[in-house]
């Protein structure tokens, strides 16, 4: 299961150098007050029986006290945020930590802020505040790792991606098969409060996200293992861009030829966003000279094509350069001429900001 999520586990001792030991300091507050009625609520019953009594390793009892202050004082609500500007969305978060009695160290606090940096394109500022909730004691969760991730991504960090990755892995497999764990309690208690970007209308879903990001960092199975995930969970999400990686990932690990036998769902299949039917049809073709005669037409296309929507000629750009990336390759492709230059013709229209990393770091 934990593969679904992106990876074997790691070693705890490869996280940051606080983990460990706040860790085991964490230990011996585990059975707060807050957390104590949660795990009693798991049971059923009033037995002392506490968050993070892991079943699948050596028991032990997960830091909870970070997450008390802010537990008893009610965050403000996602919702707050809508239609406000950065520093008003800010304000809101600084008058709830005012109720805190060590705001600045506060994890809770730091995952806010680094959110709302996010949802208004500051990686920059969103990555410290991610690193800040995790040194505070955010060690259980993932989140604060997979932002820290998504964040290094945009700003071209790849070499920190897949590391942050791993660390958001290793969490994800303490939860699995343990109705006991931290996280399940901190998500019933701050899910509604999170100003998540990937929630907002259109936005691409998160394992959307971190299938590109997978990709770009060369993680091809890992990358598909996201999207098939997605599909199962949230088949009504997916389209044919959806299709395009998933075809470019089967493509890198098993070859071109293997595409012919992979079967697409239904809405993989919808050419939507409109216009990607031609494109589709490429990525499906194993016949080398059909390919090459899609492929001029596509130039031709493009080529004249008046870009009247910027958005969508940008996109068709970006899914040309992905296929000569994952089918041609950099010999096949005269040194990667023209991945290179659709990918730059694409930024230059203006990529929406999953692709526009990517591209980036397929220049790279």
């Amino acid at each position: 299961v934990s593969a679904a999520w992106g990876g074997a586990p790691v070693a705890a001792a490869a996280r940051s150098g606080v983990g460990a030991a706040q860790r085991a300091r964490g230990g011996a507050v585990a059975a707060r007050a807050a957390v104590r009625m949660m795990a009693e609520r798991s049971s059923g019953k009033g037995s002392a029986q506490f968050t993070g009594t892991y079943h699948s390793s050596d028991a032990f009892e997960t830091a909870v006290s970070p997450f008390e202050a802010s537990s008893l004082h009610a965050p403000p609500n996602k919702s707050e945020y809508a239609g406000r500007s950065l520093e008003d969305a800010l304000a809101i978060v600084d008058e709830y930590s005012a109720k805190l009695p060590n705001r600045q160290h506060d994890p809770t606090v730091a995952l806010l802020r680094g959110m709302l940096y996010l949802k208004h394109d500051e990686p920059q500022l969103a990555e410290s505040e991610f690193a800040h909730a995790v040194e505070n004691g955010m060690l259980h969760i993932p989140e604060p790792f997979e932002y820290q991730a998504w964040c290094n991504f945009l700003l071209g960090k790849l070499d920190r991606v897949s590391e942050l990755l791993e660390s958001a892995s290793e969490v994800r497999s303490e939860v699995v098969g343990n109705p006991l764990h931290l996280y399940k309690w901190w998500k019933d208690t701050f899910e509604e409060a999170l100003p998540r970007a990937e929630d907002e209308e259109d936005a691409k879903p998160w394992s959307f996200r971190r299938a590109v990001m997978l990709y770009a960092i060369g993680e091809y199975k890992l990358a598909r293992e996201a999207l098939v995930l997605e599909s199962i969970v949230r088949e009504e999400q997916t389209n044919s861009e959806f299709a395009l990686w998933d075809l470019a990932c089967v493509a890198r690990t098993t070859g071109k030829l293997k595409v012919a036998s992979e079967r697409l769902k239904p809405k993989e299949l919808e050419c939507a966003p409109d216009g990607l039917c031609e494109l589709l049809e490429l990525f499906r073709e194993t016949n080398e000279e059909r390919a090459e005669q899609l492929r001029e037409s596509l130039h031709r296309e493009l080529d004249a094509d008046e870009r009247g929507d910027h958005a969508f000629a940008a996109a068709q750009r970006f899914y040309l350069a992905l296929y000569y990336d994952a089918y041609v390759g950099e010999e096949g492709d005269a040194g990667g001429k023209n991945k290179k230059m659709w990918l730059n013709e694409a930024l230059k229209l203006g990529l929406e900001i999953p692709l526009a990393a990517a591209a980036r770091a397929m220049l790279a």
